[in-house]
C-alpha cells in the first residue's frame, strides 16, 4: 500500500525499517523534542507516528505537553505490540487527553499500520473501535486496561478467543478466569459485544447495510454473523442496528460493569 505524498513524523529512537511500513510517504524521524517542534512549526505534516511501550515514556510526555500548548493538531498512529500493558496505558492516557490517536496493533506483520498511516491525514467521522475506546478511555480500571484496550482493538471483525488470549499472552482459561474475578463476560462474549457495538455504529454512522456489515465484519453471510452475535451476545445484527449507537454502547458498558459520566452518554447519537 503505497501512500503517496504523505508526509510523517516519527517519534521514537531507532525505529526500525520505517521504509518497509510507510511506503512512498516521507519520514521525518524526531529523536527529541526540539526536533519534533521545529518539524510541527516548519512542515504541513499528515500524521506522526509513535511506537508505544517502556522505551515511549519520554515521548508520550512529549506529546502530552505539546498538547496542552497547543502545538500538537495532527492525528497520531499508535505503533503496538501484543503483550504489553505499558503501551495499552499509554493509548488509555492519549486519549483520555482528547488526543485523535489511531491504534495500530501488530500481530502477524505490519499490515495495521500500513492501513492506519493510510487513512492519513483524514480526521472526519471516527472509526467505531476510535469511538469506542474514547468512550472507555475514562471508565477502565488500570488492571483491566491491557484485556479491554486489546478486546477493542482486534474486535468488530471476527476473531476467536485464541486470538484474543494469544495477543495478551495469557492462557485461554487464565483469560477467562480473569474476566470471570471481575463480573466480565467471557473471552468470546467480549469480542461479541465490540462486534455488535461496530455493527451498530457503522449501520448508524457508515449507513451500512447487515449484508455490508457482516462482509465488513469478515462473516460469509449476515446468517453467519446473525448466529455468532447471538450466541455471544444474545441480540442478532437487526436487534444491534435498531439499539443505534447510544444505546448499544450503554449495552456494551453495563456488560463490562463501567458506569460512565453524562458526557460520554450525551456524546453518543
Amino acid at each position: 500500500m503505497a501512500l503517496g505524498s504523505r508526509v510523517v513524523a516519527i517519534l521514537s529512537d531507532g525505529f526500525e525499517s520505517p521504509d518497509i511500513i510507510l511506503g512512498d510517504a516521507i519520514p521525518i524521524p524526531c529523536a527529541n523534542e526540539s526536533e519534533l517542534v521545529r518539524t510541527l512549526r516548519s512542515r504541513r505534516l499528515d500524521g506522526l507516528l509513535l511506537p508505544l511501550g517502556a522505551r515511549a515514556v519520554r515521548n508520550v510526555e512529549i506529546l502530552r505537553r505539546l498538547w496542552h500548548e497547543g502545538q500538537l493538531t495532527v492525528a497520531i498512529v499508535a505503533d503496538m505490540r501484543p503483550k504489553d500493558r505499558v503501551a495499552a496505558s499509554q493509548l488509555m492516557e492519549l486519549l483520555l487527553l482528547g488526543m485523535d490517536v489511531r491504534p495500530a496493533l501488530r500481530l502477524k506483520d505490519v499490515e495495521s499500520l500500513r492501513i492506519e498511516l493510510q487513512r492519513l491525514p483524514t480526521r472526519g467521522t471516527p472509526t467505531a473501535r476510535e469511538f469506542l475506546l474514547s468512550s472507555l478511555a475514562p471508565l477502565v480500571p488500570i488492571e483491566l486496561t491491557e484485556i479491554l484496550v486489546v478486546a477493542c482493538v482486534l474486535g468488530g471483525v471476527r476473531r476467536s478467543a485464541a486470538e484474543f488470549s494469544a495477543s495478551l499472552s495469557i492462557g485461554r482459561s487464565a483469560l477467562r478466569t480473569i474476566l470471570s474475578t471481575h463480573g466480565l463476560p467471557t473471552p468470546t462474549g467480549m469480542l461479541g459485544l465490540i462486534a455488535g457495538f461496530h455493527l451498530a455504529y457503522h449501520s448508524s454512522v457508515l449507513d451500512m447495510s447487515l449484508v455490508e456489515a457482516s462482509r465488513w465484519a469478515q462473516f460469509d453471510s449476515e446468517d453467519a454473523f446473525r448466529n455468532y452475535l447471538k450466541a455471544r451476545t444474545g441480540i442478532g445484527p437487526r436487534g444491534w442496528k435498531k439499539l443505534g449507537i447510544r444505546a448499544s454502547l450503554q449495552i456494551v458498558l453495563d456488560r463490562l460493569r463501567l458506569s460512565h459520566p453524562t458526557s460520554v452518554h450525551n456524546s453518543a447519537s
